[in-house]
């Protein structure tokens, strides 16, 4: 949804332009979808980890 997305943008960019320092972190839910992943035979629970460690 690219209004949210701009949306948020402007809302970092006020944040930003106050000099406070942001760091954003995709999690790794987004590389490794528990639910996919067993799909492929990977057991869940072992996929759902895999994305909790590839966050940190």
């Amino acid at each position: 949804d690219i209004a949210t997305i701009r949306r948020v943008a402007e809302e970092i960019k006020e944040v930003h332009a106050c000099g406070i320092d942001i760091a954003i972190i995709i999690g790794g839910g987004n590389i490794m979808r528990g639910g996919e992943a067993a799909k492929a035979g990977i057991d869940r629970a072992s996929a759902d980890y895999m994305g909790m460690l590839a966050t940190v």
